[in-house]
């Protein structure tokens, strides 16, 4: 008996797949992207689908950029920042001084600190611990604070909500601050932004690998599809 199902869930796991490396090497110059992972199960009844997309939580190399409150998360950690829609989660450490000295992201949203640089500042500098120092106009150096950070007991489990944010929910855990460089908690980086995670290598094996599957799906679906029409030419 011809059955389509199998080799049509085959194909439309395919092209999961697909649509995710694409998305992944659209994202291969994308600061602190971490690429996406398909995972495809074998169904009872034959074929396969994708039944999970997970993001594969690899950090890319430290990039220097020259910007000082540009931070990068060497290790496991979050930054925070204070959003309309309240605490989001980020590894985009691109940040700069607003009018009222407040550390925020490009949007807009603030670092959560709990301090701001002083007017009279003349430069910035952010330890491994995360101290953020201002050097005064006079010379002197004035530690304003030390950035936190936030781990997750799953950081699979966050929700991506666009411009490199994150929401904790059930499936994360609550959000555990912690001081740089202490225990689980990796070092910031001044200065540098985390490249993406994208290994192109990876994700161009990972797509010819698809294409032979839907090629074989495709084949497949047309074998059957002429099984079919000379079954029917024999009912006449």
């Amino acid at each position: 008996m011809v059955n389509f199902s199998i080799a049509v869930s085959s194909l439309r796991a395919a092209f999961d797949r697909q649509d995710v490396t694409a998305n992944n090497i659209a994202n291969a110059l994308t600061p602190a992207f971490q690429p996406r992972r398909a995972h495809q199960s074998e169904l009872a009844a034959g074929g396969a689908a994708v039944d999970s997309v997970t993001r594969s939580g690899t950090g890319g190399a430290p990039e220097p950029t020259g910007r000082p409150l540009d931070l990068a998360v060497a290790g496991q950690g979050y930054l925070a920042v204070d959003t309309p829609r309240g605490t989001r989660y980020t590894r985009l450490g691109a940040f700069g001084v607003d009018g009222s000295g407040r550390v925020v992201d490009s949007a807009g949203n603030r670092l959560m600190t709990g301090f701001a640089v002083p007017e009279n500042a003349v430069a910035v500098e952010v330890s491994r611990s995360g101290e953020l120092t201002a050097t005064m106009a006079d010379g002197s150096r004035n530690t304003l604070g030390r950035i936190p950070l936030y781990r997750f007991a799953n950081p699979d489990g966050l929700e991506a909500v666009g411009g490199g944010l994150f929401s904790p929910g059930a499936a994360s855990g609550l959000a555990v601050a912690g001081e740089a460089g202490t225990g689980s908690f990796g070092e910031i980086i001044g200065g540098f932004l985390e490249g993406s995670g994208v290994e192109l290598s990876r994700e161009i094996t990972d797509e010819i690998a698809t294409r032979a599957a839907l090629r074989a799906g495709i084949a497949s679906l047309r074998t059957q599809d002429q099984m079919l029409g000379e079954l029917l030419d024999l009912r006449g």
